[in-house]
């Protein structure tokens, strides 16, 4: 009996490697609080399955600093860490909860610092104390405070965030514009609107503002918003004379006005185009151009009642020469 639980003990013990480390676990939220010196405090919580006795969990940032995993009850756990990846004695957990500092999430350039992660969950990011948010990859679900630090809170995805610290007024107020324009350039392009003069114009205060020529970022930042509210008011002025035109087309097409609607049909198709382009002030041209042709259409002549009238004064002209040399109508 000794020799065969002595057996079996061995055997189980040989079978545990195999099994012992698989990605079995479901993400359920990552939070990543920057400080200003450039490190990042992640806290990941993953469910795992008790039955498994080492679970196989990726990370972002290595390598990790005082990586601490705890079960839902608040014991630690044994981990092993290789890159990304580390193994946990899970055994009996449902939840781990992994805490770690990283210096690998976050680099700067000039005054600018940046994060970037890879999530498969929702993930928050809390901005250094004082931080003023500069530009970010997405825009996020939920904007807040926490304490004395903005947040932001992420779908799963790769994530940029761009955030500066420790700015003087100017600094503050040409980041307050870039982000102001940002915001506003943004929910432009979500309705439909093309930016991309204004956009290009933002991306080159944001370079001046990374420079630390402060007072060009703000006056750059501010001719791009000025920029797209102009870029807003022609592609609306351009959406009504394209609308007007297409109802002139519309109306000469239904009225049977065929003559010369092939033009206006053509001068209205490029309209349309230059607008998907963002080209509004030629696109409000095309749109006029289409607008007049199609008011200056006509019905097609019936060339059968043409011929009709053709025979008809050939045919009368016949009958009076047939007359005059027969003597009914006399020459003199």
């Amino acid at each position: 009996m000794g020799r065969s639980l002595t057996a079996l003990l061995i055997l189980v013990a040989l079978m545990l490697p195999i099994a012992s480390a698989q990605e079995d676990y479901v993400p359920m939220s990552m939070n990543i609080t920057l400080y200003s010196e450039g490190t990042a405090r992640v806290e990941y919580l993953v469910e795992s399955d008790p039955n498994m006795v080492r679970t196989l969990v990726q990370l972002p940032g290595p390598p990790f600093i005082n990586l601490v995993i705890r079960d839902e009850n608040g014991y630690p756990l044994w981990s092993t860490a290789s890159g990304h990846d580390v193994t946990v004695d899970s055994i009996g957990a449902q939840r781990l909860f992994i805490n770690y500092l990283t210096e690998s999430l976050t680099s700067s350039e000039g005054p600018i610092w940046s994060v970037n992660v890879t999530s498969p969950v929702e993930t928050r990011v809390v901005l250094p104390e004082g931080a003023a948010l500069f530009d970010m990859s997405d825009r996020p679900i939920e904007i807040g405070v926490q304490g004395n630090s903005q947040y932001l809170d992420f779908s799963p995805a790769e994530i940029w965030v761009y955030y500066v610290i420790g700015m003087r007024q100017l600094e503050v107020e040409a980041m307050d514009l870039i982000n102001k324009t940002g915001a506003y350039v943004l929910g432009m392009e979500e309705e439909g609107y093309v930016m991309t003069e204004a956009m290009s114009l933002l991306e080159e205060a944001r370079g001046l503002f990374i420079h630390g020529e402060y007072l060009r970022s703000k006056n750059g930042a501010n001719d791009a918003l000025e920029v797209a509210k102009i870029t807003v008011e022609r592609a609306d002025s351009a959406s009504e004379t394209v609308e007007r035109a297409r109802e002139a087309v519309d109306q000469a097409r239904a009225e049977g006005r065929l003559h010369g609607l092939e033009g206006a049909e053509a001068s209205l198709e490029s309209a349309y185009e230059l607008m998907g382009s963002g080209v509004y002030l030629e696109a409000e041209a095309e749109a006029s151009k289409a607008y007049r042709e199609a008011v200056s259409t006509s019905r097609p002549i019936d060339q059968s009642m043409l011929i009709y009238g053709i025979y008809s004064i050939i045919a009368i002209s016949i009958s009076a020469l047939y007359y005059i040399f027969r003597g009914k109508i006399p020459i003199f």
